[in-house]
């Protein structure tokens, strides 16, 4: 009887687990809804588009500067590397491209080329501020500090990404010590070594957008757990599209020039989802629910309330209040309303004659 009851209570709090767990499911999507993150998402797409070629400039530059002087090899292997981030060899055309425009470029033209890819790419820090400042519920920065915190992250980034190429190396690194030589190279560990480097990289990166870009001061602890979320889906994301590619895209009947503009397109619309989806993981875990009004709704809600017409608000009432009481005191035989009124109308009648002495009546 006692293990029965057991069973049951364990039954009731599991369901009860499930059913909280779900709550929180569907709360998360209401806020992923209310900040429109598909449709912000869309608009990230098109700034990681115009801003992914200036960025791979800038980088590939400050890279040569850096780990060219210091290893060839290195460098060959870092642009290797970073051709390799990009599904379906899109990366490499981007990167040859790149190169192509380092080698054209000499002198005070290549710092010419520099500076304008690192203004033009920090256009993309601009866009996620504005965005940012939806899902974290904050004000835009002025457009001194949001420009200069932009330039500022586009600057990390050119630091950053040779720097996190070497921290990937570091899985590879650490394997080659604990297994035998035999299956260091093995497909299946050469594929998990990749992945593990690959989120090691895309983690370093994301969590300096998370924790700068927002206009919030934020924690360590509310800025890893979406960077990571981020890091993760990313790397899923380059070993599964080849699948993807390879039953969809291949006998699809298109050109090389438009499979690799929908490649491109795919690619950069996903990471603005997980970019966004990050963010909004870090927002709940910051404490952030749901308003249960979309964007639209809150807009016509904060002009109706600065007009003092808000639905169902204290200033609505009050002026309805106000409005009822005038029309009641109007219709009040003492009102200020109804005695000027009849004020105004003694003044038009005639003053009543008085008699005088000379005109008054012989008394009888």
């Amino acid at each position: 009887m006692g293990q029965a009851a057991t069973q049951s209570d364990d039954t009731a709090n599991g369901v009860a687990r499930a059913k909280r767990e779900v709550k929180k499911a569907t709360s998360f999507y209401a806020k992923v809804s209310e900040d429109w993150m598909l449709n912000f998402s869309g608009m990230l797409a098109y700034n990681y588009l115009t801003a992914i070629a200036p960025i791979l400039l800038a980088v590939l530059a400050i890279a040569g500067l850096i780990v060219g002087s210091l290893s060839p090899e290195a460098y060959h292997s870092f642009v290797v590397a970073l051709g390799s981030r990009f599904p379906g060899g899109a990366g490499h055309s981007l990167v040859t491209g790149g190169m192509a425009e380092l080698r054209r470029s000499a002198g005070i033209l290549l710092a010419i080329a520099i500076i304008t890819a690192i203004f033009s790419g920090s256009r993309l820090f601009v866009a996620l501020d504005n965005v940012f400042a939806v899902i974290f519920r904050v004000d835009v920065r002025p457009f001194l500090k949001q420009n200069t915190m932009a330039i500022l992250m586009m600057l990390l980034f050119l630091v950053l990404a040779p720097l996190s190429f070497f921290a990937s190396s570091v899985p590879a690194f650490v394997l080659s010590y604990v297994l035998p030589s035999g299956i260091q190279s093995n497909g299946f560990v050469l594929t998990v070594e990749g992945f593990i480097g690959g989120v090691i990289v895309a983690f370093i990166l994301f969590a300096a957008i998370y924790y700068v870009v927002p206009n919030i001061q934020q924690r360590w602890a509310t800025t890893w757990p979406g960077a990571l979320a981020t890091a993760v889906l990313l790397n899923l994301f380059e070993l599964l599209f080849p699948i993807y590619q390879r039953i969809f895209l291949k006998n699809a009947g298109l050109g090389s020039a438009a499979g690799l503009a929908i490649v491109i397109l795919i690619f950069l619309y996903y990471i603005g989802v997980i970019t966004l989806l990050g963010a909004e993981i870090n927002a709940w875990v910051s404490g952030l629910r749901p308003l249960s009004a979309t964007l639209p709704q809150l807009y016509r809600n904060q002009r109706q309330a600065g007009n003092g017409n808000a639905p169902g608000s204290r200033a609505e009432e009050a002026t309805q209040a106000e409005r009822a009481a005038q029309a009641a005191h109007a219709q009040s035989p003492d009102s200020p309303a109804r005695s000027l009124v009849s004020r105004l109308a003694a003044l038009r009648r005639p003053a009543p004659r008085q008699p005088t002495d000379d005109h008054a009546l012989p008394s009888t």
